[in-house]
């Protein structure tokens, strides 16, 4: 760059020289004058536009070096919040590249109090915006404004195959074994070979899990998790939160409801003949009333 400045700075007092020359020393070609000139200018005009793109060059190293030297900051910011807020036991949750909250390669620390699950963002400093506030909280969600976790999506096996083709003719080969062996090589040399079956087990995993719970404004948050350690995480942690359990639970809860509901129903009907009994047997009504009554009360239990 420094070499091409010094050549276009000297080719342009060259040829602005050549130009005076002319005008001073030849004056009856005044008229050729003009093209030293030009190409004087064409010089400088390149010389300009060099200097342009060197003056954007150092301006973008500048803010390259002030930008590596902020993101140094942060990183040591970071670090010095996580090494002394996070446990050893934190287990790291990567998250799931559909939760747009958080930059692609991102993960969390997640590690439980007994009455918090905690979670402490770690998101790639090298791809994080200067911009951007870097989060340095610690996210305490108590077990009790956490709805469940659940797996979303599925586990696909796949068995490819390939192979078997060929077979067939082949011309070429049919010239070589008719030259060998005449007639009989002929129709031997054009059987083509069978391609070996091959099978290729693929297995596609869009599996993941999705954490739900109550922020702090009562509103219901969501973390996507890659399947793979969270599913073990969350059940170690939180086994009791647990989508399908929870289901399970209810169902149970909704059973056992309608069981008791149906003892309170037939105690009732029982009570309700003892004291039909009761009035029969005091005469207080006649015994084709008890009778009626009491159908009444058994069509009801049936």
């Amino acid at each position: 760059m420094k070499s091409d400045k010094i050549l276009f700075t000297v080719m342009a007092i060259l040829f602005g020289i050549i130009g005076i020359s002319i005008l001073v020393f030849y004056k009856e070609y005044i008229g050729c004058g003009v093209i030293p000139f030009a190409i004087a200018v064409f010089f400088l005009l390149l010389l300009k536009t060099t200097n342009e793109v060197d003056e954007d060059r150092q301006t973008n190293q500048l803010i390259q070096k002030e930008d590596q030297s902020q993101l140094e900051i942060l990183n040591k910011q970071y670090w010095s919040v996580a090494d002394t807020a996070i446990p050893e036991e934190a287990e790291d949750l990567w998250l799931h590249p559909d939760d747009k909250k958080y930059y692609y390669g991102s993960f969390m620390f997640c590690w439980d109090t007994g009455k918090d699950l905690c979670f402490f963002d770690c998101e790639p400093v090298d791809n994080y915006p200067i911009s951007r506030k870097l989060n340095l909280e610690i996210k305490k969600i108590p077990k009790n404004k956490i709805k469940y976790f659940k797996v979303e999506g599925d586990l696909i096996n796949e068995t490819k195959i390939s192979g078997g083709g060929g077979g067939g003719s082949s011309i070429s080969g049919a010239l070589v074994g008719g030259i060998v062996a005449g007639g009989v090589g002929a129709i031997i040399g054009s059987r083509k070979g069978i391609d070996p079956i091959k099978s290729e087990f693929i297995t596609h995993d869009n599996r993941k899990i999705v954490f739900c719970f109550e922020n702090q404004n009562n509103k219901i948050e969501s973390y996507h998790f890659i399947y793979d350690n969270a599913i073990k995480v969350f059940n170690d942690l939180i086994p009791n939160k647990n989508y399908d359990l929870i289901k399970v639970q209810e169902r149970k809860t909704k059973q056992s409801q309608k069981k008791t509901s149906t003892i309170k129903k037939s105690e009732s009907y029982t009570d309700n003949l003892r004291e039909l009994a009761k009035l029969r047997d005091e005469g207080i009504i006649t015994d084709e009333e008890f009778n009626e009554k009491k159908n009444i009360i058994l069509r009801k239990i049936t």
